[in-house]
């Protein structure tokens, strides 16, 4: 047999203590073909200590193999959590970009035997996730995307 060889997508995989926390969503790419079609990489920038620098974490999700976005699927639920409405039909997840949520980080072994975050889930934001977001950016002097206050529920 014949087969293309292709680059894999490389990100960095930080480690930090599994838990709940404040974060926001930084956008999406497209990810390589998964066992069941193809994938998109979310990626979350996770607040998980005020003293400490925010993370990037990304997130692989299905899609359908018509590469749309499937109501019933994963991606769709964080979205929402996001804030995007349920009735929608055309997602823009550009417009999305600096939406605050929460997100539920477990360790696990990567395929290198290394241990490393990711998000299980993507939760809608707390009253105090976005004052969190305020102050940790304050506190190191960042400027992040403007966010949306009424995504904050």
């Amino acid at each position: 047999m014949k087969y293309k060889a292709t680059e894999s997508v490389e990100f960095e995989k930080p480690l930090i203590p599994e838990g709940l926390y404040p974060a926001r969503f930084v956008g999406d790419q497209e990810g390589p073909e998964g066992e069941y079609g193809p994938r998109v990489i979310a990626d979350f920038e996770v607040f998980y200590d005020k003293d400490k620098k925010s993370v990037k974490i990304g997130r692989f999700y299905g899609l359908k193999k018509d590469g749309s976005v499937a109501k019933k699927g994963n991606y769709f639920k964080a979205l929402v959590a996001m804030g995007l409405k349920e009735n929608v039909t055309d997602i823009d997840t550009d417009a999305m970009k600096g939406h605050p949520c929460r997100v539920l980080v477990k360790n696990y072994k990567d395929n290198d035997g290394k241990d490393v975050s990711g998000i299980n889930d993507v939760m809608a934001p707390a009253p105090d996730t976005l004052p969190f977001i305020q102050e940790h950016e304050k506190r190191h002097n960042l400027t992040g995307a403007k966010i949306p206050e009424e995504t904050v529920r």
